[in-house]
């Protein structure tokens, strides 16, 4: 039992919200079936688009999903089309050298915004990834893993500038190394890679060595050399969205890697992060620790935490049958569905205040739902399949 459900009866659910409910209206709404791409400014309650402008940012999200969705979960050859076509739209315009993809389009192709960043070229680079494994061409991966190494190369310029941080330079973004190590262990799943073994281990160690607090246990999004030297500027904050993201990684790259040792780490950072994120006034999760040592919290409520909460959750009672990690599991599929998912809305509420009673209807995020999704309903799979049983990788280990 995963608190009060049955995996049979999660594993349900979790199949009928990404095959019956999503994938129908992400076709319906926001895949563009004659351009190619996918249109994500739209207005979920009022189920009107808001306009026909494209991102680089999610035609590499969405070139991912469906790809993995294709590879992994139901190799429907629709789905590989839709994949196929976001790779047409958005390849003509790939960068030269260090340069980024332009940062949105017209529903044609025309660019709109020039001034593109590294998540452009890393989820496109993620999707190229994943698309050559399930159209069998390998010229796509090694694109991928090409636009993977130059994004990194720019990153660690002495000069390279992260726009919501203009201000810091050489500075380290933990949220630059989960994207890394993400697409990293991905290409490693499929083959073995030197150079991607590579980026992983620095993506592991730098959060290790300048992301990690000694102290407090917790992962700041932001390492600066100085953190004197920029007057006014403090640099003492956790982003939960993405230190909990990073430790679930970690914990899929560990496994891949049948390492023991940096599993339970990763695990125990995982739990003491989501422990620490509870609201316990509300429910749910806060995401953001503007000023730990202050305890100065952000209190608005985001979506894509809290299904990053499931996905590391799930893979516990997976790898652990750990009781804290099912009544996890509980506690948050359900103030999900209490909370984040209204009747007659097109798709989930992305975010919204402390109390979700005032929400964000202005946006489509369908990689973090779909992620969350297909990587649960794939734990689920793997339990049933094991009736139950944990998968052996810790057999003897309690985190």
């Amino acid at each position: 039992m995963l608190g009060r459900f049955t995996p049979e009866q999660l594993a349900e659910v979790y199949q009928t919200e990404l095959l019956a409910q999503l994938i129908p209206n992400l076709e319906k709404f926001v895949v563009d079936g004659q351009y190619g791409g996918f249109m994500c400014d739209f207005d979920i309650s009022a189920r009107e688009r808001l306009s026909m402008n494209k991102r680089a940012w999610y035609e590499g999200r969405g070139m991912w999903f469906y790809s993995f969705l294709y590879n992994r979960v139901k190799a429907d050859d629709r789905f590989l089309s839709i994949a196929a076509r976001s790779k047409d739209f958005i390849l003509p315009h790939i960068p030269r050298g260090g340069d980024f993809f332009p940062a949105s389009f017209t529903r044609q192709g025309q660019v709109v915004t020039d001034e593109g960043d590294i998540f452009g070229n890393l989820y496109i680079a993620e999707g190229l990834l994943e698309y050559g494994r399930a159209a069998y061409e390998p010229r796509y991966r090694t694109m991928g893993k090409d636009l993977l190494q130059k994004s990194l190369s720019t990153y660690l310029e002495t000069n390279y500038r992260y726009a919501p941080f203009k201000e810091v330079v050489g500075g380290r973004f933990l949220n630059h190394w989960m994207v890394l190590l993400w697409a990293a262990s991905q290409a490693m799943a499929y083959e073995a890679d030197a150079e991607m073994k590579q980026i992983a281990d620095r993506c592991i160690d730098e959060a290790w060595g300048y992301h990690l607090d000694a102290d407090t246990g917790l992962l700041r999004d932001v390492w600066v050399p100085d953190p004197h030297a920029i007057a006014g500027q403090g640099y003492d904050s956790c982003n939960f969205g993405l230190s909990i993201q990073f430790l679930w990684m970690v914990m899929y790259e560990a496994v891949r890697r049948q390492d023991r040792q940096l599993f339970t780490r990763a695990a125990r950072l995982f739990k003491h992060h989501v422990m620490v994120a509870k609201d316990e006034v509300y429910g749910g999760y806060l995401g953001y620790l503007s000023h730990i040592d202050d305890h100065r919290w952000r209190t608005d409520k985001i979506l894509g935490l809290h299904e990053e909460v499931l996905i590391g959750a799930l893979f516990l009672v997976e790898h652990l049958n750990d009781s804290w990690a099912k009544q996890c599991v509980d506690e948050t599929f359900t103030y999900v569905w209490q909370h984040f998912v209204k009747p007659g809305y097109a798709f989930w509420i992305s975010s919204g205040d402390r109390k979700l009673e005032t929400v964000n209807t202005a946006r489509v995020e369908f990689y973090h739902h779909s992620r969350h999704l297909m990587l649960g309903l794939l734990s689920l799979r793997r339990i049933l399949e094991r009736k139950g049983q944990v998968s052996g990788f810790m057999a003897g280990i309690t985190i």
